[in-house]
């Protein structure tokens, strides 16, 4: 007999009222059911969605209503974009990263509470380390919520003037980081005008 989608879904689905349960193999992380399809993994929920609506159009995922990533109930998954299902794990306080209680180590969680704050820190020039250390989190934790807001700041741009400014407080002592906040830019500017990479004869 032919090896088809279905009947390799079949051989771990368990359906009963509300969510299906499931006799199979499961993804290391986060936990999704998961079983072998040629030379391929599937997750389950996926095969359900194309087992019962069809293909899934590029660019969406399938999303769960219940929290049971195990679950292949059709009539639990939805589709949505990247955002909206980062969105929907942080409501439901299964995101890895974003939306749990914060502990005291680099890998610690931002607060949905947290998220306005950090874009407006950010657009105000405030670095992503200096966001994280105010609010005891670690900087990848900031990068993350500022790219699921989608948010970028413009980058300011320095004159020949503030270069040779600059090249003078360095003499001085004055570290990098010091005058990224003055000058608000990045400390890779700064670096780069430290180096000579930029305005070397400003």
């Amino acid at each position: 007999m032919k090896k088809t989608l279905h009947s390799e879904f079949e051989k771990h689905v368990v359906r009963k009222d509300g969510c299906w349960d499931w006799c199979g193999p499961s993804s290391k992380n986060p936990g999704y059911a998961e079983f072998s399809y040629g030379s391929n993994k599937m997750r389950g929920h996926r095969a359900s969605w194309i087992i019962h609506f069809g293909e899934i159009p590029k660019g969406l995922f399938v999303c769960h209503n219940c929290d049971n990533k195990k679950c292949t109930n059709p009539d639990h998954l939805f589709l949505g974009t990247c955002k909206e299902n980062n969105w929907d794990a942080i409501k439901k306080n299964i995101h890895p990263t974003l939306g749990k209680p914060r502990q005291q180590n680099h890998n610690t969680k931002v607060f949905e509470k947290d998220f306005s704050r950090i874009k407006d820190l950010y657009l105000k020039g405030i670095s992503q380390k200096d966001i994280g250390a105010l609010l005891g989190v670690g900087q990848t934790a900031v990068f993350k919520v500022l790219r699921l807001l989608k948010i970028k700041r413009n980058k300011k741009k320095i004159d020949a003037e503030q270069a040779r400014e600059i090249k003078n407080l360095l003499q001085e002592k004055n570290t990098q980081e010091e005058l990224a906040k003055k000058y608000n830019v990045s400390q890779s500017t700064i670096h780069h005008i430290a180096i000579g990479r930029t305005w070397r004869h400003a």
